[in-house]
């Protein structure tokens, strides 16, 4: 059955057309079913069935590169906040950012990081909301 949701066209919504339901058809496509068997199962085009999941691979990319990075996701986190760190410590950058940021940045890869690796978010969450709420300290 086709999911009738809006498409949009020209900028206008027309409710008239059906809309490929990709995670449907990305599940047809993997038992084997052709472009043509999903577009007369969900009562669209074959032309829209092809668009709508060759649209999706495309916007997906390298599947080694997607696999790698879900893989290393979380070391990836704690590189990205090893590298602000170490640049929280130059005092030239610290001149220039706010201590919001700062601890803003840390703790949002720190906070990724951990619950990741399924340990508790709670006193991090505590901690970044303080901060968030915090004023900025005047430069002296």
């Amino acid at each position: 059955m086709a999911d009738n949701t809006a498409v949009i066209v020209n900028e206008e919504i027309d409710e008239s057309r059906p809309r490929v339901d990709l995670v449907k058809a990305i599940q047809c496509r993997k038992k084997g079913m052709s472009f043509q068997e999903i577009a007369t199962l969900q009562g669209v085009s074959k032309q829209a069935v092809k668009q709508r999941i060759d649209g999706f691979l495309k916007e997906l990319g390298d599947r080694e590169e997607v696999q790698a990075f879900k893989e290393f996701e979380v070391d990836i986190q704690d590189a990205i906040r090893l590298k602000y760190t170490r640049r929280m410590l130059d005092d030239e950058v610290v001149n220039k950012t706010s201590g919001k940021d700062a601890a803003m940045i840390y703790g949002i890869t720190y906070d990724k990081s951990r619950l990741e690796r399924g340990q508790s978010t709670n006193n991090t969450s505590l901690f970044f909301h303080v901060v968030s709420e915090a004023p900025d300290l005047p430069d002296d």
